[in-house]
């Protein structure tokens, strides 16, 4: 509650400075360094097909996840919950559905090097994004991937940055349909009564470990 209560008080700080950030290079307060891109508008219609997606199932410090890549990028990842890896899979295919899935451990496994590993934070190895979503979206989560590790902000803050105010609501929708978890990090966004949301798609326990996490590694930094 003390992190949340300061690091909202700051919050309206951190997303200009994220903003201004942005306009010079895209994402430098990311870790690991990310680019994203959205996919066109044809094969938004198209679902996906004739794509080729490859996916692995993988352990990490967060527990098990599945993760998804294609030639352009990274396009999902979904940490397994109680229902097994099948359903955090599904949840993958069902934004893609005319896409072919390939399981390719081996491939998959270097992508989750730059995440979890001994790469992550090397701006020589940067992750790049493919995603599917409508244009709010998009703009919510690129505003989600410039809020740097360590650091919250409430829905409100989010709607305020993107320019749409009274879009709280939408905003929320925007976030818990976010496809990628921990890379679009929507575990930094939290209420403005500065309670840790209960209905984070991959658990409360979980959004506490990683936003305790990030907290632990941005006060190292500042020490170093």
């Amino acid at each position: 509650m003390d992190h949340a209560r300061r690091a909202l008080d700051r919050a309206d700080s951190v997303l200009d400075a994220a903003h201004e950030a942005s306009v010079l290079g895209p994402l430098r307060l990311h870790d690991p360094p990310v680019h994203f891109e959205g996919i066109t508008p044809r094969q938004f219609k198209d679902m996906g097909e004739g794509l080729e997606i490859r996916y692995g199932i993988h352990p990490g410090f967060l527990g098990e996840f599945v993760v998804a890549v294609t030639d352009r990028g990274v396009c999902g990842l979904q940490f397994i919950g109680e229902d097994g890896p099948h359903a955090a899979l599904a949840d993958i295919q069902r934004r893609l559905l005319g896409a072919h899935f390939r399981r390719a451990q081996d491939e998959t496994w270097a992508h989750c090097e730059t995440v979890f590993g001994p790469a992550r934070g090397d701006p020589e190895r940067p992750l790049r994004l493919w995603y599917k979503g409508t244009n709010f979206q998009i703009k919510v989560w690129q505003a989600l991937l410039a809020i740097p590790p360590g650091q919250l902000v409430t829905y409100g803050d989010i709607a305020r940055a993107i320019g749409q105010p009274t879009a709280v609501r939408a905003v929320g929708s925007a976030v818990g349909a976010n496809p990628i978890g921990f890379l679009i990090p929507c575990h930094r966004v939290i209420r403005s009564t500065k309670l840790f949301d209960s209905r984070y798609r991959w658990g409360t326990d979980r959004k506490l470990a990683l936003i305790g996490w990030e907290q632990a590694q941005a006060e190292c930094a500042t020490v170093a």
